[in-house]
């Protein structure tokens, strides 16, 4: 789909959207898309279409809700919502109500939440949902998946303790319930897709989550596989963090230090704490420049990299060579991701130098992020193959 999500098939749901800032990221990144083609006037009402039919929000708490719909009609000012016209953001329990069933009780002097309530079952059971994204609310101490949710997680127990010998789990997590709702509509659903969460990161490594890793995997593959890998910072990935590293990413991160100058691992500038306890982050020292000589092999890789590199500075005497502009500038969740993790521990916050393990830790990550951004044109082909042809 040459147009992505401005493609009138593509049916997006954000399941927890909260104050709709993914929905509003979604419906900018249609708009510009299709300003893109000169549409012109055009383009608002057909940005207006998709906000009321096919970017979905799900929302059980009323005042986010209410938000989202604000949110929603600013980003319409240009063809603004008509009488009888609102957004696709329903007020329901995303985690209920997909299976075929009859409609739920009436609620006498509440017919407006009934209406409601249908309008999302039938975006749950009916509409072609494609992709799934947002930030699940994470939950470990939720309670067990209710009845309404007819069993939601029981196939991430199957096998767990026969096969795995695991005997303790906390699968009713509510991030893992979100998943399977994405997994659940996507893989066994329509059959292809993309979800795309902001999510705890357990269910990557921890014992419990071995059958979901199995399922997911299943339906994602060998791509999936490896992107999950990278992902997790304890699993060895041959070629980025073990064996011959490829040349790309082993010029990426390198632990410096500058001639005439003792290795000094203090890391200073990056963060402070208020009277008050809480760490904030401070400028820092990074310096752009252009890629040398022996980051050739990332520089041709620029397109995806960044067209300049990064020299990190733990001072004014050691760095981190050579961190190409878009794994510096990488964010997640609205945070940078190293930068973030710097300004945790600074000298002026823990106290010390680091530790050789945590200067590797850092030179680690940025290959890891190095190595998913080299992923890219792989999982758009593989998106663009799994909507060309859904078997």
């Amino acid at each position: 789909m040459a147009d992505g999500l401005a493609d009138p098939a593509v049916w997006v749901l954000d399941p927890c959207c909260g104050n709709g800032s993914y929905v509003v990221a979604v419906l900018d990144r249609i708009r510009r898309t299709l300003e893109g083609r000169g549409m012109g006037d055009l383009a608002a009402e057909e940005l207006k279409r998709a906000a009321t039919t096919r970017v979905v929000g799900f929302e059980i708490m009323t005042v986010p809700f209410v938000v989202a719909h604000w949110q929603v009609g600013e980003m319409l000012k240009a063809a603004p919502l008509q009488a009888g016209e609102r957004a696709a953001v329903y007020l329901t329990n995303a985690l209920t109500g997909w299976g075929e069933s009859a409609a739920g009780p009436a609620i006498p002097g509440y017919e407006a939440l009934v209406e409601e309530r249908g309008a999302a079952a039938t975006v749950k059971r009916e509409r072609p949902i494609l992709v799934v994204l947002g930030n699940p609310p994470y939950n470990a101490y939720a309670g067990l998946s209710p009845v309404g949710e007819g069993g939601l997680v029981e196939p991430y127990k199957v096998g767990l303790q026969a096969i795995w010998g695991v005997k303790k789990f906390n699968l009713d997590e509510l991030y893992v319930r979100f998943f399977r709702i994405a997994e659940r509509r996507i893989a066994e659903g329509v059959g292809r897709g993309v979800v795309s969460y902001i999510s705890n990161w357990s269910w990557l490594f921890l014992p419990s989550f071995v059958v979901m890793r199995e399922q997911l995997l299943r339906a994602s593959a060998a791509l999936g596989a490896q992107l999950a890998a990278l992902l997790d910072p304890e699993a060895p990935m041959p070629g980025v963090t073990t064996g011959q590293l490829r040349s790309e990413i082993a010029c990426v991160a390198v632990p410096s230090t500058k001639p005439g100058h003792d290795r000094d691992w203090a890391l200073r500038g990056w963060g402070n704490r208020t009277a008050a306890g809480v760490t904030m982050p401070t400028r820092g020292r990074a310096a752009s420049r252009a890629y040398d000589a022996t980051e050739a092999a990332a520089q041709g890789r620029a397109g995806l990299l960044g067209a300049n590199t990064f020299d990190v500075g733990l001072n004014d005497h050691s760095f981190w060579s050579g961190v190409p502009a878009s794994v510096w500038e990488c964010r997640i969740g609205g945070y940078q991701v190293l930068k973030k993790w710097l300004s945790y521990r600074d000298h002026s916050i823990i106290g010390r130098p680091l530790t050789a393990g945590e200067v590797s830790h850092v030179q680690q990550t940025a290959r890891r992020i190095a190595a998913c951004l080299l992923l890219g044109p792989a999982l758009d082909a593989s998106y663009r193959n799994c909507v060309a042809d859904p078997a």
